[in-house]
C-alpha cells in the first residue's frame, strides 16, 4: 500500500509529459499542415477553372431559396465546392469548375474515403464523363437511373454521389447567374 502513492505520482508525471510532447508536436505541425491544405486547394482551383481566366476571387453569394454558397469567380467563370453525403463510405467533396459558359469545366476531388482502385476512380477516369458539359441541361444522374453518365464499372454508389454533388452546384450555379 505504500507504494501506492509513488505510483500515482509517477503516471501522474508520465502522463502530463506525454501531453505536453503532444501539444508541442501539434503546435509545431499545425502551421505546415494548413500551408499544405491550402496549396492543394490552390492546386484544385487551377485544375478547376479554365486556363487563362485570372486569380479567382472569393466572394460569398446570397442565394435566392436563403442560403449561402462561397464561390471563386474569375474572368466568368466560377468555382464552388459540392458535397454529396451518399458515397459508398461517406461523404464526398468536390471542387467543381464552370466556365462563363455554364459547362462544366472539371472537378476536383478534396476528400473522400471511397474503396482504392474502385470508387476512388471518380478522382481519375470518371472524370472524362462527367467534363465539358452544359449544366442546365445535363441529367446529372448516371445511366443506371434515368441520367445521362456513365457510372463507374463496380461502383456506382460513388458515381451516383459525384453526380449528386455536381446537380447541386449546377443548381446553384443557375441561382447565381440569374442574380
Amino acid at each position: 500500500m505504500r507504494e501506492t502513492p509513488h505510483l500515482i505520482v509517477t503516471l501522474t508525471l508520465v502522463a502530463m509529459i506525454a501531453g505536453l510532447l503532444v501539444a508541442f508536436a501539434e503546435a509545431v505541425t499545425r502551421q505546415p499542415i494548413q500551408d499544405a491544405k491550402d496549396r492543394a486547394f490552390t492546386e484544385a482551383l487551377e485544375k478547376v477553372l479554365p486556363p487563362g481566366v485570372g486569380i479567382p476571387k472569393a466572394r460569398w453569394i446570397l442565394l435566392a431559396d436563403g442560403g449561402s454558397n462561397q464561390v471563386y469567380v474569375a474572368g466568368g467563370a466560377l468555382a464552388m465546392e459540392a458535397l454529396s453525403s451518399n458515397g459508398y463510405a461517406g461523404n464526398i467533396k468536390l471542387l467543381v469548375g464552370f466556365t462563363a459558359e455554364n459547362m462544366l469545366f472539371n472537378y476536383s476531388v478534396l476528400d473522400h474515403k471511397e474503396t482504392p482502385g474502385l470508387g476512388a476512380k471518380i478522382d481519375g477516369s470518371f472524370r472524362a464523363s462527367v467534363t465539358n458539359r452544359p449544366a442546365a441541361t445535363t441529367t446529372w444522374k448516371v445511366k443506371k437511373d434515368g441520367g445521362d453518365i456513365d457510372a463507374i464499372t463496380s461502383a456506382t454508389i460513388s458515381s451516383r454521389a459525384v453526380c449528386e454533388a455536381i446537380a447541386a452546384a449546377s443548381a446553384k450555379l443557375a441561382m447565381i447567374r440569374k442574380q
